[in-house]
């Protein structure tokens, strides 16, 4: 009898405690799923924000200003382009650090009227935005730039141009050094003459002229906002945006030539009009075309804009 009374006790515990067990698996399963359910809800919030804070940016007067995004956790930031016409896309997908893991969510947030340069991921608590406008030779877009304050640059003798752009920007992971033993260590390091990892060639009277970057090649460039462009951003994400540009800056001239077609009827004479700009910016494949013939047809289709003021046509 003893003994049968053990047995009985000993099932009563087995049983309590498998469906505690039960219990609990199915408490962890639960607050897991509204974890991940949670975590998705504020990738999304994360990544609207951000697109809603790229919009002040575009605006005339706050070009060339900084903005300041800082966040709770370590985030990643993911801006993918694509370029399907007419304008190609800008999305934004951001993931957050918690418990050593990063969330694989997907948010799929999309602009068509935004660019952005920077890394394939940027990843950090504290992030710099800025833009600069591209003008071709017209006002296309405002590019935007974002970067970490995790990755360090250093900008070895630059140009005064250069050193109060940045003064202006005021971006604490860029610092300026006569050599580069004196920039902080593990930057990446910036190089106006001589040879480093990121070395600017370029004209500053208009900013054309290519960087070239330690394995990533040569970047094609025109204006001061594509010059920062090309330094913060990895190959393909300029490459993808400078194709985007492009595309807009098609579609803006056949609407301006559609213009100077009817000012032409006011006694305004703008011929040949921008057929040869828009032209080449159809067909326009990578910055390799971004040559002497396509900056020389922009500046032939800006001489037809400037000669008369009264029929300028934009």
């Amino acid at each position: 009898m003893g003994k049968r009374g053990f047995l009985q006790m000993s099932f009563a515990w087995i049983f309590a405690l498998v469906i505690g067990a039960f219990i609990l698996f199915l408490a962890f399963f639960i607050a897991g799923k509204l974890m991940g359910t949670e975590q998705k809800v504020q990738d999304a919030i994360v990544s609207k924000e951000i697109g809603i804070l790229l919009s002040p940016l575009e605006i005339g007067f706050e070009s060339g200003k900084t903005t300041y995004l800082e966040l709770p956790k370590r985030t990643r930031i993911n801006a993918e382009c694509t370029k399907e016409e007419p304008f190609g896309k800008q999305h934004i997908d951001v993931s957050e650090e918690t418990l050593g893991s990063w969330s694989d969510t997907y948010t799929d947030l999309a602009f068509s009227n935004k660019y952005i340069f920077t890394k394939e991921s940027v990843e950090g608590k504290k992030f710099y935005l800025f833009d600069l406008p591209f003008y071709f030779p017209y006002k296309v877009a405002d590019v935007i730039v974002i970067t970490s304050i995790e990755d360090q640059y250093c900008f070895i003798d630059p140009p005064q141009e250069v050193k109060d752009r940045m003064r202006n920007l005021r971006l604490e992971n860029v610092h300026n050094a006569s050599m580069p033993s004196q920039c902080p260590a593990g930057s990446k390091i910036v190089c106006f003459t001589g040879s480093c990892n990121i070395n600017v060639r370029v004209n500053l009277d208009d900013y054309s002229g290519e960087i070239v970057k330690v394995g990533e090649g040569v970047f094609k460039v025109y204006g001061e906002s594509l010059m920062y462009a090309a330094i913060f951003s990895d190959r393909q994400t300029y490459e993808c945006q400078l194709k985007r540009l492009m595309q807009r800056t098609e579609k803006l001239g056949e609407i301006y030539n559609e213009k100077s077609i009817f000012i032409n009827r006011q006694g305004c004479d703008s011929s040949p009009g921008l057929f040869p700009l828009i032209t080449l910016a159809s067909s326009f494949n990578n910055s390799v075309d971004l040559n002497f013939n396509l900056i020389d047809t922009m500046n032939d289709a800006k001489y037809i804009n400037d000669r008369n003021p009264r029929c300028a046509l934009w």
